[in-house]
């Protein structure tokens, strides 16, 4: 939360510097269901590529601040200064294929669930796991984060591997440890540390994303791109955000039949009903599209 809290702030004043804009009426509510929710980000993203030169990017900033809680706003503010950015703030919709740069190791992982817990999910598929930084994205942002990790040897051959994100690494920002046989397909144990980049790709799935719940905690798991929020429609039909705690998982949920809108780092949007069942996981009908 104290990285959000930095990088929302340095960029508000990075806006407020850059220029400002004629007094405006402001619509923070773009759905009008009288909530604000991660799906007004989304629409204001839509608003901003459809126009550049609006101050559609910050409104996005301050919904963002709202649902973090760093400040309270109306549905409708009558704006004195905004500043439009050309540069989207990672936390809320991250362009994709955004390469990194960093070093990476080795750790025997095994048949642990790491930090996350969803290790079994990601070992039943016959995919690679790692750990990820704490620097890149907050927990629990990453959690089942799907990567392409880039090796060039000293022959300047590219080696590559796939790995899902189960863990927390200690790492600095581009850092990520492999689980033993995920670094071996890039070189030798004995190398020891490399030099890497990585992006984040699709999960390689075509189901459904798949509902755990365990208790009062629910565990997303293959989904195609990381899980920026959880809402469930409400008897009224509007939405409300769902809690998450730093493992990823969200709580406060108890089996039965819901309506969830999922929201992922990029934007995208599933609307889905299904029926929770305690200790048991259940596949959804959609995915984020690729």
């Amino acid at each position: 939360m104290k990285h959000h809290r930095k990088a929302f702030l340095a960029v508000l004043c990075c806006m407020t510097t850059l220029c400002a804009m004629t007094a405006s009426a402001v619509t923070y509510d773009m759905d009008g269901d009288g909530n604000l929710t991660a799906f007004d980000i989304v629409l204001k993203k839509r608003a901003y590529m459809d126009n550049p030169n609006s101050s559609a990017l910050y409104d996005m900033l301050m919904i963002d601040s709202h649902l973090l809680g760093f400040q309270s706003i109306p549905l409708f503010e009558q704006d004195e200064t905004t500043a439009p950015i050309v540069v989207e703030p990672q936390w809320i919709v991250e362009p994709k294929h955004v390469s990194r740069t960093g070093s990476t190791t080795y750790y025997n992982l095994g048949t642990s669930i790491g930090y996350y817990a969803i290790n079994s999910f990601v070992k039943s598929r016959g995919l690679y796991s790692c750990a990820l930084n704490k620097k890149d994205f907050a927990t629990p942002i990453p959690s089942g984060a799907y990567l392409r990790v880039f090796y060039t040897d000293k022959k300047n051959a590219t080696h590559t591997v796939d790995v899902c994100v189960v863990d927390v690494s200690g790492q600095g920002s581009g850092g990520v440890d492999l689980d033993k046989p995920a670094f071996q397909q890039l070189a030798a144990l004995s190398m020891g540390r490399l030099s890497v980049r990585w992006e984040i790709i699709p999960f390689p799935t075509n189901d459904g994303i798949f509902y755990q719940l365990n208790g009062s905690s629910l565990q997303l798991l293959g989904h195609r791109y990381p899980v920026y929020s959880l809402e469930k429609q409400k008897a009224d039909g509007n939405y409300t955000a769902v809690s998450r705690n730093a493992y990823g998982q969200f709580t406060g949920l108890s089996a039965g039949t819901y309506t969830f809108r999922v929201t992922d780092i990029y934007g995208n949007m599933v609307v889905d009903t299904v029926t929770l069942k305690s200790g048991q996981t259940v596949e959804g009908n959609y995915n984020f599209p690729v």
